[in-house]
């Protein structure tokens, strides 16, 4: 009998022996695995720089499900401007590369300032125009030599305005003194001469360019594009010149509810890009022009909160219309910019998840897909600029909050 209870009792701390070190191999175990979230995440948003979760190469699980984002190193990041209160930004390289320049609306003030990054620094903005009111709608572009030229509105909502920098200072003049103008501005070059294209709220999209013949600082009577009077026409005007000197504007119709294009060819010529009658689209818009004269757009389908693409080859009639990102409320402030290999890349403003986005095309019909910086409230006024040097990616934009500053993230392609 005794034998047995002693055989009993050995089994029985047995049991209990391997029970122990199973239970510690176990909880030992847990540790690999996240308790009732992500166990990278060191804070409520999971990103501890504005390049996000580099962990985790399938993007923020607590952003809203976005698993199509692509991890990148966008760790370079700084503010461009840290005083005032800076909207309404638009930037532009220098034509060797050399400089970033941006202008932009100064709140506060209320007035068009400037501010350039040469080298590794900043400076400190300066005033272009300090008449009252003035400086919302600002278009920047720099000419062969290097000579900055902004379009913006004046006089409240009067006037549309151009200053120009020759090196020795800003020089301001009068473009259009409509009622209501100055909507929407946006400048190009066209050998060395500068062209606007705008909205006139009472008459639609207007464009004017500057020659020294024409007498008044230049400019002459301004050209009517698209719409009726009192019609909502020309909105988010985007203006670039093919490499046959013709102009292409891309702007939104309100009236119709359609994304349009216009040229000229003798006369203006416009024509829809995007439209649906159970659908508002359109808006948010940026076009460029490639090496071989083939058009690409960037621009918001408002209804559905896609951010779209359309490309039209070059002697076509046909827009090849995609979806860029459907991931939410996705596409504000679209700026659509091409690299050397001609493939478009836009920066853009993810409404739902309040951050910026990034995309390329890569291949036919692949987009990949970016956050550059995933602080809450930052992208609006997004300006995506590429190294002409380089191929490095740049964004501009605001911070979103109510000290509006411009920042500035970067990395290379």
């Amino acid at each position: 009998m005794k034998r047995k209870n002693y055989a009993l009792l050995v089994e029985i701390m047995l049991i209990i022996v391997l029970s122990a070190a199973f239970i510690q191999c176990d909880l030992h175990d847990w540790g690999k695995y996240p308790a009732f979230g992500n166990a990278n995440d060191d804070d409520a948003t999971g990103d501890d720089d504005a390049s996000g979760d580099d962990d985790d190469t399938s993007g923020d699980d607590d952003t809203g499900g976005d698993d199509d984002l692509t991890s990148q190193d966008w760790t370079n990041k700084e503010t461009a401007v840290s005083v005032g209160n800076a909207q309404y930004l638009s930037a532009a390289f220098s034509a060797d590369g050399q400089k970033i320049m941006v202008a932009f609306y100064d709140d506060g003030p209320k007035t068009l300032r400037y501010t350039v990054k040469s080298g590794s620094s900043w400076e400190s903005p300066s005033d272009v125009d300090t008449g009252v009111q003035t400086g919302k709608f600002p278009s920047i572009a720099v000419d062969s030599g290097g000579h900055p030229g902004i379009a913006y509105q004046g006089d409240g909502s009067g006037e549309v305005r151009y200053a120009y920098n020759d090196g020795a200072g800003w020089t301001t003049a009068v473009v259009d003194t409509s009622s209501i103008t100055g909507w929407y501005n946006s400048l190009a070059f066209l050998n060395d001469e500068p062209c606007i294209a705008w909205q006139d709220m009472d008459n639609g999209l207007n464009y004017s360019c500057h020659s020294s013949t024409k007498g008044d600082a230049g400019w002459g009577t301004p050209e009517h594009v698209d719409g009726d009077p009192g019609d909502d026409v020309g909105s988010y005007a985007s203006l670039v010149f093919d490499h046959d000197d013709v102009p292409h504007i891309a702007y939104r119709s309100s009236e119709d509810k359609v994304q349009k294009h216009a040229y000229k060819d003798a006369v203006w010529m416009p024509e829809v890009v995007d439209s649906d009658s159970s659908t508002d689209v359109g808006g948010y818009c940026s076009l460029g022009v490639d090496s071989s004269n083939a058009l690409h757009l960037a621009y918001y389908d408002q209804d559905n909160g896609v951010l779209m693409y359309a490309k039209k080859e070059s002697g076509k009639a046909v827009w090849n219309k995609e979806v860029v990102d459907d991931s939410g409320d996705v596409g504000w402030d679209a700026s659509l910019k091409l690299r050397q290999d001609q493939h478009p890349c836009i920066s853009y403003k993810d409404v739902q998840n309040n951050y910026l986005r990034f995309a390329c095309k890569e291949g036919d019909d692949n987009w990949v897909i970016e956050a550059p910086d995933t602080t809450s409230g930052v992208g609006r006024y997004s300006n995506l600029l590429i190294d002409p040097n380089s191929g490095a990616y740049h964004i501009l934009y605001n911070d979103g909050g109510a000290s509006g500053k411009i920042l500035h993230v970067w990395r290379n392609p």
